[in-house]
């Protein structure tokens, strides 16, 4: 018996016939009730809009940090004192929280991380404008305050300036604000490291093998924008293949490493040369975290007591959300169909299911669009 539950995960269809209907009629779920909050905004009230905003945020994206318990990965922070200096802040600090970019999962391991801190909700990003265009996920990243970028400097200042003002307003009404940041720009790839190398070579900089070289105009504007905590300098390794959402979604099992260490904003410098030059010392460490845990399978420096690593466990809530999101679109297909069927609504019916049909293959077109759609990564200035 539990063999074939295993190869019915594996075949994906599980997640094709139940996850992802209920979990995008959880996301139109989320995404009217997000547009219902507006009006709370206009009016001034912003502390309220923020708390529920946090809530919504949180339920519509726990189905997805599931994904790591349904396929039995594991996910693996290392670091001094994790418990202390990382969980017990980052989701309730005002904070910056750095990455290196090796894959298609890095996003969804800052959500569990945000989430295994009690911050879930509070998870902000710089992402790339063209994210808005996910069904109902787009409206919510908006509505909650990501950072949507054209990554034209020209055009992004003034949004970025406009974002950390939003991030004073948090502060002041004491909700929790985390920036994700991801100074290499994109994820990951042979010709792109090719390209940074090459950058590296003609600035006179040390070639990294493991990642890209980082970029420092995003970071600079938000140490200076920013009224901030903490700053949380992440470095993420991947135990063999590194996974994407559709191998999850087939409980095909990957394994993350992330040594993540928490750093005083006081003691990062706000000149952006002087910053330039500190960032690229961090990406240094991080190739050597790297060059270690692919020679030794640790993440710690030569010197550095090698962390054993804190298991991180997806909490209750995420399998919670999960299920009831599945309830919910059953109540409320079965409704539908019996009212349709009673009132003789057969033409309501079909149009509507064709409907919803079209509507999950755009969230995959979209999804396959802005996720898994490489970008460049060419030999621009820093």
């Amino acid at each position: 018996m539990a063999s074939l539950l295993e190869r019915l995960k594996g075949s994906g269809l599980p997640a094709l016939v139940v996850f992802l209907p209920s979990f995008l009629w959880l996301a139109l779920t989320c995404a009217s009730l997000q547009a219902a909050l507006l009006p709370l905004f206009l009016a001034g009230r912003r502390k309220e809009y923020y708390l529920a905003s946090r809530a919504i945020f949180s339920v519509l994206h726990r189905p997805l940090v599931y994904l790591f318990e349904y396929s039995g990965s594991k996910i693996i922070l290392h670091g001094n004192d994790v418990n202390k200096e990382v969980l017990s802040k980052i989701g309730h600090d005002q904070s910056i929280i750095l990455v290196n970019h090796r894959g298609d999962l890095d996003w969804l391991v800052g959500l569990m991380i945000l989430d295994a801190g009690g911050g879930l909700g509070c998870c902000k990003a710089m992402i790339k404008r063209e994210l808005l265009m996910v069904p109902f996920f787009g409206f919510v990243w908006w509505a909650v305050d990501f950072v949507c970028l054209r990554r034209n400097w020209a055009s992004d200042a003034k949004t970025l300036e406009e974002s950390y003002k939003s991030q004073h307003a948090y502060r002041e009404s004491q909700v929790a604000y985390s920036l994700t940041v991801f100074p290499e720009g994109t994820r990951l790839t042979q010709k792109k490291l090719e390209e940074s190398q090459e950058f590296a070579k003609s600035r006179g900089l040390s070639v990294l093998k493991h990642v890209l070289c980082p970029r420092t105009k995003g970071l600079w504007s938000a140490v200076n924008g920013l009224r901030l905590d903490s700053i949380f300098d992440a470095t993420v390794a991947p135990m063999g293949a590194a996974g994407n959402i559709l191998t999850l979604a087939q409980a095909q099992p990957c394994e993350l490493h992330i040594h993540i260490e928490r750093v005083e904003p006081a003691s990062v410098p706000k000149e952006e040369e002087v910053l330039s030059k500190w960032l690229y010392g961090r990406w240094e460490t991080k190739e050597k975290r790297l060059e270690s845990f692919l020679a030794k399978g640790k993440l710690a420096l030569e010197g550095e007591a090698a962390s054993a690593g804190v298991p991180l466990k997806v909490r209750s809530s995420a399998a919670g959300t999960t299920l009831g999101a599945v309830i919910w679109w059953l109540l409320c297909t079965l409704g539908f169909v019996r009212w349709c069927l009673r009132n003789g609504r057969y033409g309501l019916l079909g149009f509507s299911s064709v409907g919803f049909l079209l509507l999950v293959v755009a969230m995959g077109a979209a999804v396959h669009a802005v996720h898994f759609t490489k970008s460049s990564h060419g030999k621009k200035a820093k």
